[in-house]
């Protein structure tokens, strides 16, 4: 806030802000943040994006979607604006949609735990479970202290009849 108050010309101090403001679970204020860094900087890729994430929390996923498809124009290859584009795809139904957009993340950076994780979880929602089994087993891997991963992991193993081994993908969730 003392920042932005002596700083109101700079885009980063309000994106700053709004990042805050939603870490601390305020949304609206971070709203407010996001909207005025956008009004100096209408193409902020990073306040175009956690723009969207407010929005998504807000239950505002057609906003949101406004302003995901904006950063992406500006930054096609952003690895976190396709992640919210994919995550918005997901929330509305459209999994074809989401797993093309997690599956284009991960051409650009391989070992994304989140990518990784959705991604199986829509092969397990389209119960194409042998298909899970790749993307939740590496982003275990990767993060082995996430519940939501393990227990991902453990249905796309029991679904496939690895019983033994989502017992204890389960246990570690």
């Amino acid at each position: 806030d003392a920042y932005t108050a002596d700083h109101n010309e700079n885009a980063w101090g309000f994106y700053m802000l709004g990042l805050s403001e939603l870490k601390a679970g305020d949304l609206d204020a971070s709203e407010v943040a996001f909207i005025a860094a956008l009004a100096l900087q209408p193409d902020h890729v990073k306040s175009l994006s956690n723009y969207s994430r407010v929005l998504i929390e807000q239950q505002r996923p057609a906003e949101a979607r406004t302003q995901i498809e904006l950063a992406l124009l500006a930054a096609p290859e952003n690895v976190d604006a396709n992640r919210i584009f994919s995550r918005i795809a997901h929330n509305d139904g459209q999994l074809d949609d989401a797993a093309a957009g997690y599956l284009k993340v991960l051409q650009f950076k391989q070992d994304d735990v989140w990518s990784l994780n959705n991604l199986g979880l829509i092969r397990i929602e389209q119960e194409r479970f042998a298909e899970a089994l790749a993307p939740l087993a590496k982003a275990a891997q990767l993060s082995t202290g996430i519940a939501c991963i393990q227990n991902n992991l453990g249905v796309a193993l029991e679904r496939t009849g690895h019983y033994s081994a989502a017992a204890a993908a389960f246990e570690m969730a």
